[in-house]
């Protein structure tokens, strides 16, 4: 309910857009592969190819989820913010930014035999160093069996003070929508970019693999009934990793439930593309344009690809590599 009222301030998104910038070195790239676009687009069809090269930046998905939840948190009025060692990579970030946004850090860890057992003392250090207050399962008022449970116990009984930090993709509600909220400012800034280097009344496709998850789902969201724009998922080949992908966006919690749900609202064109595909794909564009992105990047790529092939003419593309 907090949540969903702060979300209604039109101050809230624009406030969150400033602190993404400060911390997270935003906006990211939005370059044109010029000469994957002249080697592929038909003579005279004046089509264009973009990169939105969220790889480029220093931020790592626990650091733009740190950053995000630490913000939330202020926004919300508490003073703390809670997370467990399982976490360890989140929770260093957070430790990280959480003064930055006048926030203290509590961290639930093992007992004190466990911490070295599973290997956590070099995090548990750096922690340390970072002035975070460390609280051993032990040590909390009501008994619990592991490091998560003991991050929720410890919030339960400060919640009004106290903010609960989770990865987006594991949380119940509103941890999802947050995903669609925070993330959805990726799909702003990409369209203000296009717009500043495109012209007025061309025709775009959004292109995103949908293995990446969050920065996808950010991408799509702003520019789901736009008529001047078309969206596409790359997927893989349902003989080659279909059951995989099934599974993946089957679970409906986090990221992969808002996947879900943009798949319902057929919206989205969810498109195959074979290992092979993706692979030449990969090759191409690191040949031509001398830019390397994963192979499930690639499946976007592939697609982007098979559009410009097809005798579209001013149109722009552009291709999430996340």
């Amino acid at each position: 309910q907090e949540y969903e009222t702060l979300r209604k301030n039109p101050k809230f998104l624009p406030q969150f857009a400033r602190a993404t910038r400060e911390h997270l070195d935003r906006p990211t790239a939005l370059v044109r592969a010029r000469h994957l676009e002249e080697a592929l687009s038909p003579a005279g069809s004046q089509n264009r190819l973009y990169l939105k090269r969220e790889d480029s930046h220093v931020g790592s998905p626990e650091r733009e989820i740190a950053v995000a939840q630490a913000f939330l948190a202020a926004s919300l009025g508490r003073s703390e913010l809670v997370c467990d060692i399982e976490m360890a990579a989140f929770a260093l970030e957070l430790a990280r930014f959480a003064p930055e946004f006048n926030l203290k850090l509590t961290v639930i860890v093992g007992n004190d035999d466990d911490a070295t057992a599973t290997g956590a003392s070099f995090e548990l250090q750096r922690l340390q160093e970072l002035g975070t207050n460390i609280q051993t399962l032990d040590s909390l008022a009501d008994p619990c069996d592991n490091t998560r449970d003991g991050a929720l116990s410890y919030w339960a009984s400060r919640a009004k003070s106290c903010f609960l930090a989770l990865d987006f993709g594991t949380g119940p509600t509103p941890y999802p929508r947050m995903v669609s909220d925070f993330q959805s400012l990726l799909g702003h800034e990409t369209m203000l970019q296009l717009r500043s280097q495109s012209q007025s009344g061309r025709q775009r496709s959004l292109i995103a693999a949908v293995q990446s998850e969050a920065d996808a789902i950010g991408l799509m969201l702003p520019n789901l009934r736009q008529t001047d724009t078309e969206l596409y998922f790359a997927e893989g080949n349902p003989t080659e990793d279909g059951e995989k992908l099934s599974r993946r966006l089957q679970r409906f919690n986090g990221a992969a439930r808002e996947l879900s749900w943009l798949r319902a609202t057929n919206c989205i064109s969810h498109l195959a593309i074979n290992n092979q595909n993706m692979q030449e794909a990969q090759q191409q564009l690191h040949y031509l344009d001398g830019v390397s992105c994963a192979l499930e990047d690639a499946r976007a790529v592939a697609v982007a690809i098979e559009l410009l092939k097809s005798g579209l003419t001013h149109h722009d593309f552009v291709v999430l590599v996340a």
